[in-house]
C-alpha cells in the first residue's frame, strides 16, 4: 500500500470484527434521527399549519435524504474513507471539508445539549409524580441530568465502534414507538384532565415566517447523514443495494413515526401544543409518566451516536488524528484508549454544563436545524456533482447530467433555507 492511499485509511474505527448487520443498521440510523425532534414534531405542523402540508414537506426532505445518504455511501466507499468529513474533503476538497468538520461539531455538540435538555424536563415531570417532595438535593435537575448522564451515556460514548451502538439503539427506537403510541391514544381517548380538543384547528400556515420556522425542525428530524457514513462502514455488507434498503427503511420508519406523532399531537392541541408535546398533557397521566420515563432512554441511546460524530470531526479538526498516525506502533496502541476517552469527558462535561443553563429545546433545535440543510443538501450535492463531473464525457451521459441537475438543485436550494432559516431564528431567539 502506498502512502497516498494510508492516508485515506480510517481514523476513527467503526467496524467490528463481523460488522453490524442490516437489521442492526436500520436501527442505529433511525435512533440517529428521532430523539428530541419526535417532541417537537407536533409544535412544527402547528407553524407549518396541518398535516397536510407538514406530510408533503416531510415526502420531499425523506426523498432528498434518501438520495443524500444513497451518494454519500458511494463517495466514502470510493474514497475509502469511514465518516463524513473525510468523504466531504476527498470529492469537494480540503476547504469544504474543514468547513464539513466546524459544521458537525457545531451541530451534533448543539444536538447532545438538546438531548441532555430533554432528559431533564422528562426526569423533573417524572419526578414530580413519585415522589411527595422534590425539592431536595439528590432530586434538583443539576444533579440527576449529571449522575445520570455520567452513569448511561458517558459509557455509551467511550467504545470506538459505532456499531456497538445496535442494540441499545433498538431500544430506544421501540420507546419511541410507546410515545407515539401515547400521543394517539390520549387524541382517542383523552383524560378528563386534558385541556379539551380545539374546536378549530388552522390547515393553512398563519404566516410566511411561520411556515419557514418549520424548516429547521423538519431538517432537524431527518438529519442522520453525518452518522451515516460511519454507520455504513460499520456494515458486513457494504453494497450500495444494502445500503439503500437500511437507508430506505430506517427514514420510511421514522416518516411514519413522525407523521403519527405530529399529526395527532397537533389534531389534539392545535396552535396551543407546547414545543414539548408531553408537557401539554396532564402531569399525573399514567401513560405520560411511562412516556417521559422512556423519552429519557431514547435521549441516553441517541446521544452517544452525535458524539461520536462530533469527536471524530474535532480529532480531525484539531490536528489530533495527524500527530497519532505519526507517532510509532507501539506508543499509538497504548495511547489510543485516551485518545478517545480524553475529548469524549470534555465533549460530555462542556454539554452538560450548557445543558443545565438553557431551558427551552425549541430555541437549540431553530439554530442547529439550519445547519441540517448542509448536512442533508448543500454538502451531498456537492458531492454528487463532482462525482459526475469527475467522469470524462459526463456531459454526454443522460443520468450524469441528470445527477449534476439534482446536486445543483440541492445547493441552491440548501443555501436559500440556511441563509432563510438562520436569519428567522437568530430574530425570534
Amino acid at each position: 500500500m502506498d502512502s497516498s492511499t494510508e492516508q485515506l485509511v480510517p481514523r476513527e474505527s467503526v467496524t467490528s470484527s463481523e460488522g453490524v448487520s442490516k437489521f442492526g443498521a436500520i436501527f442505529i440510523v433511525c435512533n440517529a434521527a428521532l430523539g428530541a425532534g419526535l417532541l417537537n414534531f407536533p409544535y412544527a405542523y402547528a407553524l407549518a399549519g396541518g398535516w397536510r402540508i407538514s406530510l408533503i414537506m416531510q415526502i420531499i426532505v425523506l426523498a432528498l435524504s434518501i438520495v443524500g445518504l444513497h451518494f454519500l455511501a458511494k463517495a466514502a466507499k470510493e474514497k475509502n474513507v469511514s465518516n463524513y468529513q473525510d468523504t466531504v474533503r476527498e470529492v469537494v476538497g480540503v476547504r469544504f471539508g474543514v468547513m464539513s468538520m466546524t459544521f458537525i461539531m457545531l451541530y451534533t455538540f448543539g444536538c447532545c445539549i438538546t438531548f441532555q435538555i430533554v432528559l431533564g424536563d422528562q426526569l423533573d415531570l417524572v419526578f414530580e409524580q413519585i415522589f411527595s417532595n422534590t425539592n431536595v438535593w439528590y432530586l434538583d435537575r443539576r444533579f440527576t441530568i449529571t449522575v445520570i448522564g455520567f452513569v448511561s451515556i458517558l459509557p455509551l460514548c467511550i467504545p470506538k465502534d459505532i456499531g456497538f451502538l445496535r442494540h441499545a439503539s433498538l431500544l430506544g427506537f421501540l420507546s419511541c414507538i410507546f410515545v407515539v403510541f401515547v400521543i394517539v391514544t390520549r387524541y382517542a381517548d383523552p383524560t378528563p384532565d386534558q385541556d379539551p380538543r380545539p374546536s378549530v384547528v388552522p390547515e393553512w400556515p398563519y404566516s410566511i415566517s411561520s411556515f419557514m420556522s418549520a424548516l429547521p425542525s423538519l431538517f432537524f428530524a431527518y438529519q442522520c447523514h453525518v452518522s451515516s457514513v460511519p454507520i455504513y462502514s460499520s456494515m458486513a455488507d457494504k453494497s450500495p443495494k444494502s445500503w439503500l434498503l437500511v437507508a430506505g427503511l430506517a427514514l420510511i420508519s421514522c416518516c411514519f413515526v413522525y407523521t403519527l406523532a405530529g399529526t395527532f399531537g397537533y389534531l389534539s392541541f392545535g396552535l396551543d401544543v407546547n414545543p414539548d408535546i408531553l408537557k401539554s398533557y396532564p402531569a399525573n397521566d399514567p401513560l405520560v409518566i411511562v412516556a417521559r420515563a422512556l423519552i429519557a432512554v431514547v435521549m441516553i441511546t441517541s446521544y452517544p451516536i452525535l458524539a461520536f460524530c462530533g469527536r471524530s470531526a474535532f480529532l480531525s479538526i484539531s490536528g489530533l488524528d495527524t500527530f497519532y498516525d505519526e507517532i510509532p506502533e507501539e506508543e499509538k496502541i497504548r495511547k489510543e484508549k485516551w485518545r478517545r476517552i480524553v475529548p469524549t469527558i470534555v465533549w460530555f462535561t462542556a454539554a452538560l454544563a450548557l445543558a443545565i443553563s438553557v431551558p427551552n429545546i425549541a430555541d437549540v433545535i431553530s439554530v442547529i436545524g439550519s445547519l441540517a440543510a448542509f448536512f442533508i443538501m448543500i454538502f451531498p450535492g456537492l458531492i454528487m456533482v463532482d462525482l459526475a463531473v469527475d467522469h470524462v464525457g459526463w456531459h454526454k451521459s443522460f443520468m450524469k447530467i441528470l445527477q449534476v441537475s439534482i446536486g445543483s438543485i440541492l445547493i441552491i436550494t440548501g443555501v436559500w433555507i440556511f441563509g432563510v432559516t438562520t436569519t428567522l431564528a437568530i430574530l425570534n431567539f
